[in-house]
């Protein structure tokens, strides 16, 4: 069995064993995380072909060194802003084996600024789909582990 304590995460067995095995699992849903975020703001705009662009920013109280989210299958380009400023490329990387899902290191000297609230931006494209306009189609927001909580979610749809 494995708790947590002071020194860290220690495991506890019934009876003495030799070896353990373990598995590890960087898929979005196995993620430890646990976060809330005051508020998303979600604006999604699709051009007369159909092709749409995404801007997703969220709002939380306090920084966090790692973020985990996943953009749709057929995201383009996708961008990652800190408080305004553009994440380096080694704070956004994509997971190996997990595409389109990325492992984001905001800055952590931030908090001198005085704010109290931070704001992750991302942006990204999405190519109008094979079906025609009179088809349905679907749209995918960025998604984040179980362990993130979003309070107030706002949607603009602009055709």
């Amino acid at each position: 069995m494995l708790f947590r304590s002071i020194d860290g995460p220690q495991w506890i067995t019934a009876q003495p064993v030799d070896g353990v095995s373990l598995t590890l699992n960087r898929s979005l849903s196995h993620s430890p995380l646990r976060l809330t975020m005051s508020a998303a703001l979600l604006q999604t705009e699709t051009d007369e072909v159909g092709n749409s662009s995404t801007t997703a920013t969220y709002l939380m109280r306090r920084p966090e060194k790692r973020l985990v989210v996943r953009l749709p299958d057929d995201a383009e380009n996708p961008q990652f802003d800190w408080n305004g400023e553009a994440l380096p490329v080694d704070a956004a990387v994509e997971e190996p084996g997990f595409p389109h899902q990325f492992r984001l290191s905001p800055p952590t000297d931030d908090s001198a600024n005085g704010s109290t609230e931070h704001r992750l931006t991302i942006r990204y494209r999405r190519p109008r789909p094979d079906v025609g306009w009179l088809q349905s189609r679907a749209v995918d927001f960025p998604v984040f582990p179980e362990g993130v909580w979003i309070e107030e979610t706002w949607w603009e749809l602009t055709l």
